[in-house]
């Protein structure tokens, strides 16, 4: 069963790093890791190639367009992809875990990372299972690490995402 867990919080406040820390230490362990991140800004995705023949084709009009190597694949698409499509097609390829980034809002288990007093509205968000923070621990529910930590309690995190996720 693949576990999808959210790590969620504002701009620059270290999501990507802890994605990145999630996701080495559980390929690290065997496991298979998938990330999904979310870009909600209007600006449009940076081209993988300006002029490779893929992105020619997708720019002449297509609505998706994929290229498949044998060392990867790169998937165009013309307008937003739900996220409830994206984890569907995902688990096709049978990972252990689906990593989130972002969403807020959605009802999956997630991780808030707080760095300034006024991030603690995150923790109004719904589902939270772990918060990470980068200053004074605040009160709460749930387990609470400082991002300082995070490396040295990389072990115990991953288990408590990955049982959380089960649920």
């Amino acid at each position: 069963m693949t576990v999808i867990f959210q790590i969620t919080g504002y701009k620059n406040s270290g999501k990507t790093t802890v994605i990145e820390q999630l996701t080495s230490f559980g390929s690290n362990t065997g496991d298979i890791i998938a990330v999904i991140k979310h870009h909600p800004h209007e600006a449009p995705l940076n081209p993988l190639s300006e002029n490779s023949d893929s992105e020619r084709i997708f720019n002449s009009g297509a609505s998706i367009s994929t290229v498949i190597s044998p060392k990867g694949a790169q998937l165009h698409t013309n307008g937003e992809i739900k996220l409830e499509q994206m984890i569907k097609w995902y688990e096709s390829f049978s990972p252990d875990l689906i990593l989130i980034e972002g969403y807020k809002q959605k009802n999956y288990p997630k991780a808030v990372i707080l760095k300034e007093e006024k991030d603690k509205d995150l923790l109004k968000l719904c589902n939270i299972k772990l918060v990470l923070t980068w200053g004074p621990v605040p009160e709460c529910d749930v387990p609470v690490i400082k991002i300082a930590d995070l490396q040295n309690q990389m072990p115990a995190v991953y288990a408590a995402v990955t049982e959380e996720g089960k649920r």
